[in-house]
This record gives structure tokens, C-alpha cells and sequence, in this order.
């Protein structure tokens, strides 16, 4: 009785331990749709700003070599000299990075094929043609208005692409063509969506023209101190 009550006991163990281990070991799919939910929580959030090839001092000094010469020359200011100055810079388009998935359906709508998680950017700024600058001397300000933000067709990185199949039978030759519109699509949905985007690229091309002119135009004429006031699109007086 002794034995039977002991076999008994270790095989209740033996039973208490595989269902834990079950629970502990996922299968690969889980896992990956778990990466998945995670990445989409995370994305929510993760549009960032970021300008390429260029830091703060870097952009003031475009504004520098501009105004008072590479070789250290004096320039006198003018609304022709600022104006050149502004609009030669390229600070005034961004690069937004956006990570997301999404899902594959059958020609019903309702039957899922496969999920393809992708990485992508949109670029938003402005169209430097259009700046304008006004000088007051008398009053010592320069007014630079900027036009309205552009956000320009958002791009999926294929080599970015990831899949999981509900079925194998959807992994196909086109699966990689028909994957990447959906992806897109998705994308550009995304980017619609998202009412923060052109506020944050104006709020940045408007920091970008500021550091260009102010922190060396009082440096070239010693007579004046001039205030540098930066209006985005539909700021201000137009009449101005």
C-alpha cells in the first residue's frame, strides 16, 4: 500500500510539473504574436523628431558662414542677404521613422491570411522657395515667415518586412508584392491619422530658421540689435 500510495504521489508530481512546463513553453507563433502586440503598444509612440547630417551648432553655422563670410568679411543686412540665407538651408524637411504592422485578409474581409510587420519613415517640411523675410531696421526686427507644411508620400522598407502565416498555403511568390501594399496602406492610414505630425515639423522648421539668423545677425551690424520673430503658416498679420 505504501508503494501505491508512493507511485501515486509522484505521479501527481510528474503531472503538476509537465502542466507547468506547458504553460512556461510557448509556441513560436505565440511568441512572435506577443513581440507583435508589444511592437503596436510601442508604436503608438514612437514617432520621433529628427533631423539628418546636421546638429543645433551645425545649423547655426550655415547661418554664419552665410552672414559674415567664411573668409570673416562683413555683410551688411539686408532682406535680399537674409532671405538667401534662410532658404539655402535643408533643415527644413524631417525624416519621421514609424514601425507597425498589418493584416492580410481574404477576399471576404474576414478570413485572416497573414500579418507582416514593417518599419517605414514619412518626410514633412517645407517648400523653401516660399519663405519670406522682411527687414524693419528702424525697429530692429526681422520677420520670417514660413508656408505651410508638407508631408510628402510615406515609404515602407521591404527588406524591413516580417510575416506570420495563419496558413502556409498563403506563403506564395506574390506574397511579397501583395504584403508591401497592404503595408503601405497601412502606413499611409497611420500618418493620416496622426494630427501631431505637421505640428511638430513646423514647430522644428520654425527653430531651424531662427538658429539660422539669430545668433550671428547681431554680430554684423554693431548699430542695430535686432529680434528675430519666426511665424508659421496662418500666424500673424499676412499684410505685414
Amino acid at each position: 500500500m505504501i508503494r501505491l500510495e508512493n507511485r501515486e504521489i509522484e505521479e501527481k508530481k510528474d503531472d503538476t510539473r509537465q502542466e507547468k512546463d506547458s504553460r512556461l513553453k510557448w509556441k513560436p507563433r505565440s511568441w512572435i504574436r506577443l513581440l507583435l502586440i508589444l511592437a503596436i503598444l510601442v508604436t503608438a509612440g514612437s514617432i520621433c523628431w529628427k533631423i539628418r547630417h546636421m546638429s543645433g551648432s551645425d545649423i547655426a553655422g550655415k547661418g554664419k558662414d552665410f552672414l559674415i563670410g567664411r573668409e570673416g568679411g562683413v555683410v551688411t543686412v539686408t532682406e535680399s542677404v537674409l532671405e538667401k540665407s534662410v532658404k539655402r538651408s535643408e533643415m527644413y524637411t524631417a525624416e519621421y521613422p514609424y514601425n507597425g504592422y498589418a493584416v492580410v485578409y481574404e477576399e471576404d474581409e474576414e478570413t485572416v491570411k497573414y500579418y507582416t510587420a514593417y518599419e517605414g519613415t514619412v518626410k514633412a517640411g517645407i517648400d523653401v522657395s516660399k519663405i519670406q523675410v522682411f527687414l524693419d531696421k528702424e525697429a530692429g526686427i526681422i520677420i520670417i515667415r514660413l508656408p505651410q507644411i508638407t508631408v510628402a508620400e510615406p515609404w515602407v522598407d521591404p527588406g524591413t518586412m516580417e510575416y506570420i502565416f495563419e496558413n502556409e498555403k498563403y506563403n506564395t511568390e506574390t506574397v511579397a508584392q501583395e504584403a508591401y501594399k497592404a503595408a503601405l496602406a497601412d502606413l499611409s492610414e497611420r500618418v493620416s491619422a496622426d494630427t501631431k505630425l505637421a505640428d511638430t515639423a513646423a514647430e522644428n522648421a520654425k527653430i531651424s530658421a531662427k538658429a539660422l539668423v539669430e545668433p550671428w545677425v547681431n554680430q554684423v551690424d554693431e548699430d542695430v540689435t535686432y529680434r528675430v520673430e519666426v511665424l508659421l503658416y496662418g500666424e500673424g498679420n499676412e499684410d505685414e
